[in-house]
């Protein structure tokens, strides 16, 4: 049986029964051999394995991981201009993200698609706009933080309310805008000095969060990983 290097790609797992699996193989599923489960990379042709397609139902995200980081770090608040903790929630290479340009696809080609798919990603990410975020996965969070400071508050700039970093002094919510988003702010530094400010804790807990926006790779965490092996 031979071994894939699965972190090369977006890949999506699939349910074969044994004795399919040489026709699966043929069609050019993969062996994961740690989950014990076969799959495929995102990029091919996702209608040729519709038999063996994983839907998920009754799923509250649109994103999930085996654990995640929580990463904290001090700055000014926009308003009272004082210091205080903001709050990022990071997934690691290898988690899962749906993919909607699927689904469409499939339904384009008249399959039926009974839930959500889950493609597997190589890459980690700093995301944002959480608007769920699983139960379990909020009490650890609230572990390192006070509910009253990372809570869900509305944003005008985006019409909808998200789980945002609450000012410790002036009780004024962050934006993801300026905390995350943008190039050079406080979980995107520029320079090693502000990387050391940054605080990650890993959290051994499944996660499954909705999130509107999430980035293709996070280097601090890779660094961090790196540089604690």
């Amino acid at each position: 049986m031979s071994y894939y290097a699965i972190d090369e790609e977006a890949i999506l797992y699939l349910e074969v029964p044994y004795v399919a699996k040489d026709f699966a193989k043929k069609l050019g599923a993969k062996w994961d051999p740690v989950k014990k489960q076969w799959f495929i990379s995102c990029s091919m042709d996702i209608a040729a394995f519709k038999q063996w397609l994983v839907f998920t139902k009754s799923e509250h995200g649109n994103m999930r991981a085996d654990y995640f980081y929580l990463a904290q770090v001090n700055r000014n608040c926009y308003k009272c201009a004082q210091n205080t903790l903001v709050n990022a929630i990071i997934l690691p290479q290898g988690f899962e993200v749906v993919d909607d340009s699927i689904m469409e696809e499939l339904e384009k080609q008249n399959i039926p698609v009974e839930g959500k798919l889950f493609c597997r990603q190589n890459y980690s990410s700093i995301v944002s706009y959480v608007t769920y975020i699983s139960l379990e996965a909020l009490k650890e969070i609230y572990k390192y933080i006070d509910c009253c400071f990372f809570r869900e508050e509305y944003s005008m700039s985006v019409d909808y309310s998200y789980y945002r970093s609450i000012c410790q002094h002036c009780h004024s919510a962050q934006g993801d805008n300026y905390i995350i988003s943008e190039y050079n702010s406080v979980f995107h530094p520029s320079n090693i000095e502000d990387f050391h400010k940054i605080q990650f804790y890993k959290i051994q807990q499944k996660i499954k969060i909705r999130a509107g926006a999430y980035s293709i790779d996070y280097e601090p965490l890779d660094y961090m990983i790196m540089q604690n092996v």
